[in-house]
């Protein structure tokens, strides 16, 4: 895994050392959203080899789950297997810890549940269960209609995808998770569910939360949990203030709220443009 080249279509006059091209120079090439069409395996990028570029028969997607997964003695019967084995070992060389140690114990000692160690370890939880359901059902796994997941859960569909290798994954994860533990290590930050409110209405609310000065707006919508589903993040004063706003909403409405006691970032925001530009800068320098 640490040696096999990067799953990609080295395409005539592409030079496999160049540096990934930059999504934001991909996504120039793609159609207007009024004139939008699927994407068909010539509207791919000559660098990636996804499941689109050969149609998948069968209605399959593979849904990759985020972060707040882990539990102790994860992976324990999997570990045992010399591809799994390979894989934590490559892992814990990238991370710089006892993969498999932290998977066994996930103690507090261990800090496993950081926001940094709780993406690595939901990335090569992911991918280790990716491998052996490619073991398992080969046809499924290689050939999907679509593939997808829940935060960094991404990247393991990457993968997935062929866009890009294991091992290549474990270097962008790593900068996403040390990039986001020290922006909640200087800014402390809350999420708030949010049931009854339409998403018009509650984008309202949040742009109306005074953050204190004539900064920006300090909380957004980070999730949709469905239709009327909605959390919130922000930094912990304006998210207590939206929790306010959304209280007087609720003499008018039925609403529902829960503070997201396990959310510690406001990720998925623009808060977090910074901490994107720091992962983007890693992943174009990544060879192809």
């Amino acid at each position: 895994l640490a040696t096999q080249p990067p799953a990609c279509n080295l395409s005539v006059g592409f030079d496999p050392h160049q540096a990934m091209p930059k999504y934001s120079e991909i996504s120039t090439q793609a159609e207007s959203p009024a004139d939008q069409k699927l994407y068909d395996k010539t509207d791919l990028p000559s660098w990636c080899a996804h499941p689109l570029a050969v149609p998948s028969s069968q209605p399959n997607m593979l849904i990759f789950p985020g972060d707040m997964t882990h539990y102790a003695g994860m992976l324990a019967t999997a570990r045992q297997l010399p591809l799994i084995q390979e894989m934590m070992e490559l892992a814990t060389e990238t991370f710089d810890f006892d993969l498999q140690r932290v998977f066994e114990e996930c103690t507090e000692a261990d800090c496993a549940s950081r926001t940094d160690r709780r993406q690595m370890l939901a990335y090569v939880a992911d991918c280790a269960a990716y491998e052996l359901f490619r073991q398992q059902q080969p046809e499924v796994a290689s050939t999907p209609r679509a593939v997808a997941g829940f935060a960094v859960g991404e990247f393991a569909a990457l993968v997935a995808a062929g866009v890009m290798s294991y091992d290549q994954g474990l270097t962008v994860v790593k900068a996403r998770a040390e990039a986001m533990q020290r922006w909640v290590d200087d800014e402390p930050m809350a999420a708030v569910a949010v049931f009854g409110l339409e998403e018009e209405q509650l984008k309202g609310l949040c742009a109306s939360v005074d953050p204190g000065s004539k900064l920006a707006q300090k909380v957004f919508i980070s999730h949709c949990w469905g239709r009327k589903g909605f959390v919130c993040s922000g930094t912990s004063v304006a998210v207590e203030q939206l929790e306010k706003l959304v209280e007087n909403q609720a003499q008018q409405e039925v609403l529902y709220t829960e503070r997201i006691k396990s959310c510690v970032d406001a990720g998925h925001t623009p808060l977090a443009t910074a901490v994107a530009a720091e992962v983007e800068e890693v992943i174009n320098n990544i060879a192809m």
